[in-house]
């Protein structure tokens, strides 16, 4: 009941043949026999682990090995089973697989770690979320569609042939308030990709404040002792008319009365390529009929003199900044745009485009950017 095998010392890089006789019924899950011909082929072999034992009266060519080249981790090998009762090769085995439950998913990273609450992908994964947060994510969306029709974002009219009808979606953020409060966002999107150019869009450019007009801004405020206040437009997009003509598909979770129905767009709703610039447009527009003047090196600077004095805005899509050097032209800001837009005031400035922004006792600015460098290390 012996055979020879292919024994591999790997201290001395050789390998040898040599007869072995089975102690114990090993298993030949991981280990497969193969015979060695007599013109000393030099296919590969297989390493035996404790259990196997040379038999006497036989010595193979090369290095005798000792018993510590024998031996093998036994977490890395086992017993080969022995093949003597049967009669010819047996059978390969295939190799053993993982059976580790997570095998072929990807990690769920955490970048924040003290974000707990779930981000619905989609609308179908709201309806399958347990009634407490299902229920407080659809008054989100509730709350989106009133915003959408209060301003006449579309309207329902009947499909007609030939038209370019593009789909919709809900995005969802948990968005962390002060206090650790948790606010809940829902907005809907239109799938720009698949609008056509020269159908239903054609320029899609809109400017934006560059960090160096920013900068000598608030030089400017330093020098001049003014006092910077930061706005927010809210749903600034659902303010500017489209000027083309798009359909959209009806919007998930709040279906038209009639199946074949589907939405014009009246505005500028979030996703469509032209958005930003019809919203800029507008925007433009608004500031110069109250005689707001452009710079000709920034296209989102603008000036004017309110009360005697000269006081400046910079423009980043929906975000505002404006330079005041008293509290009446602050006031008269709020109250003439705030009849326009639904304007937020932040207060002063202290964080701006992901900026840190604190001012001395001497009026002097200082930015930083410390959670931007925390978050990348």
């Amino acid at each position: 009941n012996t055979k020879r095998y292919r024994f591999a010392d790997h201290q001395n890089k050789l390998v040898f043949l040599k007869p072995a006789e089975f102690l114990s019924q090993p298993k030949a899950r991981d280990i497969v026999h193969l015979e060695v011909s007599e013109t000393g082929d030099k296919s590969p072999g297989v390493q035996p682990s404790l259990g196997v034992q040379p038999s006497s009266g036989q010595r193979s060519p090369g290095k005798q090995p000792t018993d510590k080249q024998l031996e093998y981790k036994d977490n890395q090998t086992e017993l080969a089973e022995s093949n003597s009762e049967s009669e010819g090769e047996p059978e390969l085995t295939l190799p053993r697989r993982s059976e580790r439950k997570t095998k072929g998913k990807k990690p769920i990273r955490y970048p924040d770690i003290n974000n707990v609450y779930v981000e619905p992908v989609s609308f179908e994964q709201i309806e399958s979320l347990p009634n407490p947060e299902k229920d407080l994510w659809l008054k989100s969306m509730r709350e989106e569609y009133n915003s959408l029709n209060k301003y006449k974002v579309f309207t329902e009219v009947k499909r007609e042939k030939d038209i370019e009808v593009i789909p919709c979606r809900w995005v969802y953020k948990v968005k962390q308030g002060e206090n650790n409060t948790v606010q809940r966002k829902s907005r809907l999107v239109a799938k720009g990709f698949c609008q056509k150019r020269f159908v239903n869009y054609d320029e899609t450019f809109s400017p934006t404040v560059k960090p160096e007009t920013f900068k000598a801004a608030l030089v400017v405020a330093s020098l001049k002792q003014m006092s910077v206040n930061h706005f927010d437009i809210k749903t600034a997009y659902l303010n500017a008319p489209l000027s083309e003509t798009v359909y959209m598909q009806q919007i998930p979770g709040f279906p038209c009365k009639e199946k074949q129905s589907v939405l014009k767009l009246n505005k500028a709703l979030y996703g469509l390529h032209q958005g930003a610039r019809s919203w800029n447009q507008c925007l433009d527009q608004k500031l110069k009929q109250q005689g707001f003047k452009q710079s000709v090196s920034d296209q989102c600077l603008y000036s004017k003199e309110v009360f005697g004095k000269t006081c400046y805005l910079l423009v980043y899509v929906d975000d505002l900044c404006f330079l005041s050097s008293n509290e009446k032209q602050l006031k008269w800001f709020e109250q003439t745009f705030g009849g326009m837009f639904e304007l937020k005031h932040l207060g002063l400035i202290k964080n701006y485009l992901g900026i840190e922004i604190k001012k001395n006792s001497k009026g002097n600015y200082t930015l930083c950017q410390s959670t931007k460098i925390k978050q990348l290390l």
